[in-house]
Formats: structure tokens, C-alpha cells, sequence
């Protein structure tokens, strides 16, 4: 599912971008989860990270979209963010936001639907980047090339990543064949190993990021053997 916000105060370019949006999800064969906001004071206000794309109007009334775009960036470095505007000049400015795109009023479809096909692309390669968990607190996106090995506790899983460890209810053998693709590899029956960061094998023990953790003799042979193909493709 693609998380997009538009922000926009003029209701028949809402109903415009609703339109195309139904089209291109319907096309695409995506899912599309839309929330519309009338102002970039409105999104800016208590924003959270949660969304994949923001359609931002730039000339607003109480906060315009290059300002919005400007507080949106303080907190969320990922999102991409499309602008919609009747004056290029205006567009061009964008790029101190890092936009990715801008799109030019009257909207008409085509445009709109290359644009998307740009976002759907980018979207997808980055996708295969990011662990996308469920929790209390919403939805929780982590960049598994941060994560340095994950431990099961219980029905918890510890995910010992960059500056913290975060808790979250899951299974190992979900976490298993979600990061297999990314080089994650379990050296015991409690630990999930990122094979970026194994620093040293000493007989049944890992050193991974400076910790040490054991590797079961079931397990041995096999990670020993991942951790070759992945070395192995790090030097093609």
C-alpha cells in the first residue's frame, strides 16, 4: 500500500487528483491509502513520518508549500514530495526541499500518470530497503541496512539496530524469510544475524558489530555458507 498525502486548497484540483489517483491505483493495480489536507498548516501540525508521497500545492493561504515542504524535511528525510503549482519558476524552487517532481496546473492526465509511474518505480526499489512493522504506536519503518541483528524474546523480537533497540511483537521465522533477501541469516534458533556487519568467526561465535554471539552447531554449516555467497557477492 502507497501512503499519499495532497495537499491542496482548491477544492475541483482535489477532486482532479482524487480522480487520477483512482485511475492510475486502478491501472497500476496499487493501493493507494489517501489523506487530503487544505493547508500546509494543517499537515505540518502534529506530522508524522507515516506517509510515501505528499502532493503539495505550493501557493496556499496560511502556509504555502515550499514552507511546509521545509518543516516536513526537519522530521522525515524519506518522503517524496510531488509539487503542484501554475508557475514553474515557483516549481524550480523545489529542489532546496528535494522534490522529486512538479507538476504544472491545469493537471492532465498523462503528466500525472508519468509521474506516478516515477514515484511507483522509485517506491519499489526503495521498498526492498525498509522493514515495514505494525506496532502500538502505528506503523514503524526501519532501514534494514541500520539493523545489526535481531533477538527473539519471548514473543517479542529485539531489533539491535543504530543508536537504539526496538522492541516489537513478531515472530523470528517471519522476520526469517522477510530479510533472507536482504542478508539476514539466523546462526541459532534465537538470533538473526545481519551479514554486513559479522566482523569475525571464532569457531561458534560471531563477533557482529563488536558483540559476540554464538552460532548452534545445526546452524553452523549453513551460515557459514551465507556468509561466504555473501562475501563473495560483495566482491563481484
Amino acid at each position: 500500500m502507497i501512503h499519499i498525502a495532497v495537499v491542496e486548497d482548491e477544492q475541483n484540483t482535489r477532486d482532479c487528483i482524487w480522480k487520477y489517483l483512482k485511475q492510475y491505483e486502478k491501472e497500476s493495480k496499487n493501493n493507494f491509502k489517501v489523506d487530503f489536507f487544505e493547508d500546509g498548516v494543517d499537515i505540518t501540525n502534529d506530522y508524522r513520518p507515516v506517509y510515501d508521497l505528499i502532493l503539495m500545492d505550493i501557493q496556499m493561504k496560511k502556509m504555502n508549500g515550499m514552507a511546509a515542504a521545509a518543516q516536513i524535511r526537519n522530521v522525515d528525510s524519506e518522503v517524496l514530495i510531488v509539487f503542484i503549482t501554475n508557475m514553474v519558476q515557483y516549481a524550480i524552487k523545489g529542489y532546496s526541499v528535494n522534490a522529486m517532481d512538479y507538476l504544472l496546473k491545469p493537471l492532465n492526465y498523462f503528466t500525472f500518470s508519468e509521474c506516478m509511474k516515477r514515484v511507483n518505480f522509485y517506491l519499489s526499489q526503495k521498498q526492498k530497503n525498509y522493514l515495514i512493522l505494525n506496532t502500538n504506536g502505528g506503523i514503524l519503518k526501519i532501514d534494514t541496512k541500520e539493523i545489526y541483528y535481531m533477538e527473539s524474546r519471548g514473543h517479542y523480537i529485539e531489533i539491535h539496530k543504530m543508536g537504539e533497540v526496538i522492541s516489537v511483537l513478531e515472530t523470528m521465522k517471519k522476520m526469517e524469510q522477510t530479510l533472507a533477501p536482504s542478508g539476514f541469516v539466523r546462526c541459532n534458533s534465537g538470533y538473526l544475524v545481519n551479514m554486513a556487519y559479522v566482523e569475525k568467526i571464532d569457531k561458534y561465535t560471531a563477533l557482529v558489530n563488536g558483540e559476540e554471539i554464538q552460532i548452534s552447531r545445526p546452524k553452523k554449516k549453513a551460515f557459514m555458507e551465507a556468509l561466504t555467497d555473501y562475501l563473495g557477492g560483495m566482491r563481484k
